[in-house]
């Protein structure tokens, strides 16, 4: 089992409802096991910004799945809740991203492991600092954590929710 760290987030119709029902589907999946789960961020749109704030968290999993074969099955839970086809960074009803997978670095066509732009980004980082803040960065050689702290502002309106 490989544990793998997963970002969620939702911004059109009930996100708490899309974000559940999502980790409720991968949580149901036979060979996934729950090994964590951040905090929920309410976060400014990053690239378009003329849509509503995005509601963000992370969850940990153990898996067996190879990475792309969970990257297929993780775009059938994001159909499976609602999820169509739009532009890139566009509005969504739940978008799931693998972040980690243990430390390894996978580089596919449509895969990139760690998740290209995750150590720059707030919305991935805080809830991931929630539950794995002492991961080491695969390729980074520092901290969740640390790597969080090192994230400027820059637009990145980000805010701890309670739901």
């Amino acid at each position: 089992m490989v544990k793998v760290f997963l970002s969620l987030g939702a911004n059109l119709g009930d996100r708490v409802w899309a974000i559940d029902k999502a980790i409720g589907l991968i949580l149901s999946e036979e060979g996934i096991t729950d090994a964590g789960r951040g905090r929920f961020y309410e976060t400014e749109p990053q690239g378009i910004k003329d849509q509503p704030w995005f509601l963000n968290t992370a969850i940990a999993i153990n898996t067996d799945k190879p990475p792309s074969v969970l990257l297929g099955f993780l775009q059938g839970v994001e159909k499976a809740v609602g999820r169509v086809g739009g532009e890139a960074g566009g509005p969504r009803v739940v978008d799931i991203d693998i972040i980690f997978y243990g430390s390894q670095t996978v580089n596919a066509p449509g895969l990139a492991i760690p998740h290209p732009r995750a150590f720059e980004r707030k919305f991935v980082l805080a809830p991931l600092a929630d539950i794995a803040p002492d991961f080491v960065y695969p390729g980074r050689g520092k901290t969740v954590s640390q790597t969080l702290k090192e994230v400027s502002e820059n637009g990145q309106g980000i805010r701890l929710v309670t739901v």
